[in-house]
């Protein structure tokens, strides 16, 4: 997996630490804890009859919904694919796998380990331009999982709704950071900076504003400016 993600205009310059970390171990433990959890999640669970259905019984049984569309987001563009291919595959489902195509590189990538890996009839990455999406899903697929922003999100959701596709969409949003009075100032400077510098910021969990008390502001302040200079050195570029 390559160890910087190029986007439009810049190179994230990501450390090859937190490449492994945030993309490939995620992964990694995707499969162990589905492999160690899949016989109880696929089997029947009986389910008690109503009132007015007396002696019958009843079970649910587990199928999955055919062919799905995973389609990932650019800042996490190995992690955002496998992932939801390791629960779609597990429930029996054949897939499409649909690189951000701002992530030209690791796009690349995910369509060779997808060639190697699987029979085209169970995976297909589809490398292409954004509109793509548009004809793969009035092809049409049965389920569709799109991680990224809310307004790509609305379209990929109107797209669906015209042909009564199911869909799951992870969206970026708000993360606040709380610090009162009783806080250790320096700590959490240093906390509130990793997470705010983690994958150069592109991350939904990311830290998007602070509220502290007035008390603590200045002081708190202060040591962020110390902890971003000291992740970041003096070229912040």
């Amino acid at each position: 997996v390559p160890a910087v993600v190029t986007t439009r205009a810049t190179i994230m310059r990501r450390a090859p630490l937190e490449t492994f970390t945030l993309e490939v171990a995620l992964i990694l433990g995707e499969v162990g804890l589905t492999l160690s959890q899949l016989e109880s999640w696929a089997a029947p669970v009986s389910v008690p009859p109503i009132a007015e259905q007396p002696g019958a019984f009843g079970r649910i049984y587990p199928e999955p919904y055919g062919v799905t569309l995973i389609q990932s987001a650019w800042n996490y563009p190995i992690m955002q694919l496998f992932c939801p291919l390791v629960g779609a595959l597990a429930a029996g489902n054949t897939a499409i796998l649909r690189p951000a195509s701002t992530s030209p590189n690791c796009a690349r990538v995910a369509a060779e380990i997808s060639a190697r890996a699987f029979e085209p009839e169970l995976v297909t990455c589809l490398v292409g331009p954004s509109s793509l999406t548009n004809d793969v899903i009035a092809a049409p697929v049965d389920y569709a999982f799109f991680t990224g922003s809310p307004k790509v999100g609305r379209t990929i959701m109107e797209l669906c709704a015209k042909h009564l596709v199911p869909v799951t969409l992870e969206l970026g949003g708000k993360s606040p950071t709380i610090v009162d009075e009783s806080a250790d100032l320096k700590l959490a400077a240093r906390k509130i900076a990793w997470g705010k510098l983690c994958n150069a910021g592109q991350i939904c969990l990311s830290v998007d504003h602070v509220y502290a008390h007035r008390n603590i502001i200045d002081e708190l302040v202060a040591h962020l400016g110390s902890e971003f200079d000291a992740m970041l050195g003096p070229d912040a570029d």
